[in-house]
């Protein structure tokens, strides 16, 4: 019970190895039984004149043939299909897979933390047929870190993995999140990458606050599925990306970040462009420079509050 434990330990938490192992032990169980045909030996009925006895191989010349065939080929295509397998393992998804862990927390069934930030992504995603959200089935935790998150989700070939941990007292609930991508999308102009909640207990229990998350990690998900379509000049795609972020905006005080809306304007001139809309396209670069204007302005106020003087002849 303890091997079979052990190794049922080993699948869940490394497939891949549990699934060489196997057919490592397969292969080896086979060239050893094709091995024992080719060069099996028995001893003769008859001695010789001196009185030993002799031997010949136990199976016939064309049983051995075929075992010497399976010696060579079985090899062979085991290897060529080991090798065919992790090059196409290596091949780049042809879908946006965003990878849920386990949030690690006190009576998970209770709380639900994780299966509430996985049926609102769904939901916020199941018009698209690209993305592809995953459950890790397994925790991530915080001293394993983002090194771990990342490892997970290059595994899985995740362009976006979630993990983290959520902790009740008495009196208040905290739940910290984390979102990671790798390392060839950091340079994006990506929301901050971790948020710690602290609420009063009762808005775990009643799932106000799993509600409240779920709508946040659906926003940061569209936003940067969106930039990976800008990036990749798939700008149609980026601009329903971008959009469907915006409805995961409750109230205008949580009014979508300066940067997404910057680079929603940019998406659809840049695609009205191609199509060759010219009036809508000067119409979003319009909605764009007011934009930039506006913010403009609110950084000067921001620099003022700090007594820092802005020269607005310079501009």
């Amino acid at each position: 019970m303890t091997a079979l434990a052990s190794a049922f330990k080993l699948w869940k938490q490394e497939p891949d190895v549990f699934t060489i192992s196997l057919l490592a032990l397969g292969l080896g169980a086979v060239l050893v039984s094709l091995s024992f045909v080719r060069f099996k030996k028995q001893p003769n009925k008859t001695s010789t004149t001196h009185g030993e006895r002799t031997q010949s191989l136990a199976y016939s010349p064309r049983a051995r043939r075929w075992a010497l065939i399976g010696l060579i080929a079985v090899p062979f295509f085991t290897f060529a299909g080991v090798a065919t397998w992790f090059y196409i393992r290596s091949l780049p998804s042809t879908k946006v897979r965003v990878l849920i862990a386990e949030f690690d927390g006190p009576e998970p069934k209770k709380y639900r933390v994780t299966e509430n930030i996985l049926r609102r992504l769904r939901e916020a995603t199941s018009k698209y047929d690209d993305v592809e959200i995953e459950a890790l089935a397994e925790v991530i935790t915080e001293q394993q870190g983002s090194k771990v998150a990342r490892e997970k989700g290059k595994d899985k070939k995740a362009s976006i993995v979630l993990w983290g941990w959520y902790a009740a007292t008495g009196v208040q609930a905290q739940i910290t999140v984390h979102f990671e991508v790798p390392k060839e999308l950091m340079n994006l102009p990506l929301p901050k990458a971790q948020q710690t909640l602290i609420v009063a207990l009762g808005q775990l229990e009643t799932f106000a606050i799993q509600t409240r998350l779920s709508r946040e990690m659906s926003y940061l998900t569209l936003v940067t599925l969106g930039f990976i379509r800008f990036e990749a000049e798939d700008y149609d795609a980026a601009i329903s990306f971008f959009s469907d972020a915006e409805t995961q905006v409750d109230s205008p005080q949580e009014r979508i970040q300066p940067v997404v809306a910057a680079y929603l304007y940019l998406a659809r001139a840049s695609a009205s462009l191609r199509r060759k809309e010219w009036p809508r396209a000067s119409a979003e670069l319009e909605r764009l420079s007011k934009l930039l204007e506006i913010e403009s302005r609110l950084f000067d106020i921001e620099l003022r509050k700090h007594g820092i003087e802005v020269d607005s002849t310079s501009k």
